[in-house]
C-alpha cells in the first residue's frame, strides 16, 4: 500500500479539523479538559487483506502525534469489503442475435421497413425473415424474393422494445406498428388496439 498517500490524506484531513494539542499545559488546566468528551470520528476504509493492520496502526499511529491522550479524538474504523464487480465487468454482454423476448425492426436497403415481435431468440426469427422461397416465407423474405438486389439488415436489426410477457410485447409491437407505418407491415395481420374513453 501507499504509505505516504495515506499519510498526506490524514494530515490534511487533521490539518483541517484539528490543532495539535498542548500538553505543556499546567495539571489543571488538563483537569478543565479532561470534562469533554472526545469526539467521534468514523473512518471507513476499504479493506486490503494482509495490509489492513499496517493501514491501522500507520493511522491511529499518526493521530496520536495529533491527540496523544485520546482527549480530543476517538477513532472507529470500518472496514468496508470491495465486490470485484466494481473493478470490472465479471458477466459478458449477450450477443445481439441471442436476445430473445424483443420487438425488432428489419431495414430493407430501399428504406422499406417492417416491424415484429419474437419470443425466441433473434437469429432463429431472422434466418426465417432471409428465407426466399418454400413454405413460411415472411413478409419480409417475400420483399427480397420480389427484388433480389435489396439487401435486408436481418444480420443486425434494430431492438426496438423488450418483455418477457407475451401480451404486453404485442401490446409494444402494435403500438410502434401504428406510430412508424413500416410498409413491409401492411400485408400481416397484427394486433389492433382500440381506445376507450369511459366517463
Amino acid at each position: 500500500y501507499n504509505k505516504d498517500l495515506i499519510l498526506g490524506f490524514i494530515k490534511d484531513f487533521l490539518n483541517d479539523r484539528l490543532k495539535p494539542m498542548d500538553y505543556n499545559n499546567t495539571d489543571n488546566e488538563r483537569d478543565n479538559n479532561s470534562s469533554a468528551k472526545p469526539k467521534l470520528v468514523f473512518l471507513n476504509l476499504p479493506y486490503l487483506e494482509d495490509n489492513t493492520s499496517k493501514v491501522r496502526n500507520t493511522i491511529l499511529g499518526f493521530i496520536k502525534k495529533y491527540d496523544p491522550y485520546g482527549k480530543k479524538l476517538k477513532i472507529i474504523i470500518i472496514y468496508k469489503c470491495c465486490k470485484v464487480g466494481q473493478f470490472f465487468h465479471i458477466k459478458d454482454k449477450m450477443p445481439l442475435d441471442m436476445r430473445a423476448n424483443v420487438v425488432y425492426q428489419i431495414t430493407c436497403s430501399c428504406g422499406q421497413q417492417y416491424i415484429g415481435e419474437t419470443r425466441r431468440n433473434i437469429y432463429t426469427r431472422m434466418t426465417e425473415h432471409a428465407k426466399v422461397s418454400g413454405a413460411g416465407i415472411t413478409a419480409v423474405g417475400q420483399h427480397l424474393a420480389d427484388n433480389p438486389n435489396h439487401i435486408a439488415n436481418t444480420d443486425a436489426p434494430d431492438i426496438l422494445a423488450s418483455s418477457r410477457y407475451t401480451f404486453k410485447r404485442k401490446i409494444k409491437e402494435a403500438l410502434l406498428i401504428q406510430e412508424r407505418n413500416p410498409e413491409l407491415n401492411t400485408q400481416v395481420e397484427h394486433k389492433t388496439l382500440f381506445l376507450f374513453n369511459i366517463i
